[in-house]
């Protein structure tokens, strides 16, 4: 499959042909459908002082996107295949001291889709079914593709966007 991959140290991206990824536990295959660009990108690509620090390539980029939902893990129950999704895009780890009180959004061990992990700007993409947000037939790709929804609250099973 195609993916836009930060390849190496230094400013560019390039499209090139890697793998297609499968499930691990907890988490889900999707079919990118739409993707937005955000500034996290354009640093990216620029190899910015913050990008020299925090990126270690090679790593497809994109956190915003939405996709429909292809495979799952055994484990998970939630969402249902052929489902519309988009993504809360930072991954905690539920273990730590902030996480176990209610603090996930200051985890102390978060990774990122498309920054730390490899994120949506590829034909397909794994991420964790946790932090799936289910996106009504209602809302249009280009919406649901930059909708970037935040975790509120404990971690629940494909929440509704929008509170639909």
């Amino acid at each position: 499959m195609r993916a836009i991959v930060k390849a190496t140290a230094g400013p560019g991206i390039e499209i090139r042909e890697v793998p297609v990824p499968t499930c691990g536990a907890g988490e889900l295959l999707i079919k990118v459908l739409r993707a937005g660009v955000c500034g996290t990108d354009l640093h990216i690509h620029s190899w910015d002082r913050w990008s020299q620090g925090r990126i270690r390539p090679p790593v497809t980029l994109g956190h915003e996107f939405v996709g429909e939902v292809i495979d799952r893990a055994p484990d998970v129950k939630q969402p249902e295949i052929g489902d519309r999704v988009a993504f809360e895009s930072h991954i905690v780890d539920h273990t730590c001291i902030a996480c176990r009180t209610g603090k996930g959004h200051v985890c102390e061990n978060t990774r990122i889709l498309g920054v730390d992990v490899n994120g949506g700007f590829a034909e397909y993409v794994t991420a964790p079914a946790v932090n799936a947000w289910h996106v009504p037939r209602n809302v249009s790709l280009e919406v649901g593709a930059v909708m970037e929804p935040r975790q509120r609250g404990p971690h629940r099973f494909c929440r509704t966007a929008f509170g639909m």
